[in-house]
């Protein structure tokens, strides 16, 4: 089987177009779309990725506030912000951009927003959700992947997957949450070297290879 390339740029910008019409008409009905934006330290990553948050926000109609904190914050004070941004009716949904500084708990941060304005789908309820097969919000990377995949008509049923992610997000979510309980795995690989990645045939497992 020959290779595909798949046009990710077009998929996004046919996506795009999509959800500006979306947020157009909620915004005539009087409900614009806001979404919550927190980011601590000056991680020079993580500014990329805001900043391109934030724009396409703007891009979409979407209404978007960023909550800055200097890398020295104290958690409460991170806390706290989350808690407002979950109070708050104009805003539905609330990222925290990744990762944090280490006085900061990672889990106790995603575990404050409210689940149902979690739109990372990094919240342990929405996790748990998608594990047993209940509508949540999908961690947008298997997300975005399968949404490529689908978008070429490749078919998922059967095939293998390796998620090389030791972190619980954003890769251990993938199959609950697309739907596809007849993909073999996943089977996470820990391996500081991918060309000593082997695959073996049983459940289509891959570990690290020894050569």
């Amino acid at each position: 089987m020959s290779a595909q390339i798949i046009d990710g740029v077009a998929l996004s910008a046919r996506l795009r177009a999509e959800l500006k019409q979306r947020a157009v008409t909620l915004s005539a009905r009087g409900r614009q779309p806001g979404l919550g934006v927190i980011l601590v330290g000056d991680n020079p990553a993580s500014r990329v990725y805001v900043r391109n948050k934030l724009k396409a926000c703007a891009d979409a109609g979407i209404h978007a506030e960023l909550v800055e904190f200097p890398a020295t914050i104290a958690e409460s004070a991170v806390l706290a912000s989350i808690r407002a941004l979950n109070a708050d009716p104009s805003i539905h949904g609330i990222l925290v951009q990744l990762p944090l500084p280490s006085q900061v708990a990672e889990t106790k941060v995603l575990e404050t927003i409210a689940v149902e304005k979690d739109v990372d789908g990094f919240h342990v309820q929405n996790i748990g959700s998608l594990v047993v097969g209940k509508p949540a919000f999908a961690p947008c990377t298997p997300a975005g992947c399968m949404a490529m995949l689908d978008h070429i008509g490749v078919p998922i049923e059967g095939k293998e997957v390796m998620p090389g992610e030791r972190r619980p997000w954003p890769c251990s979510p993938w199959q609950p949450a697309q739907n596809a309980p007849k993909m073999v795995g996943p089977s996470a690989v820990n391996s500081r070297s991918p060309k000593r990645v082997t695959r073996t045939r049983s459940r289509g497992r891959y570990v690290p290879g020894t050569s």
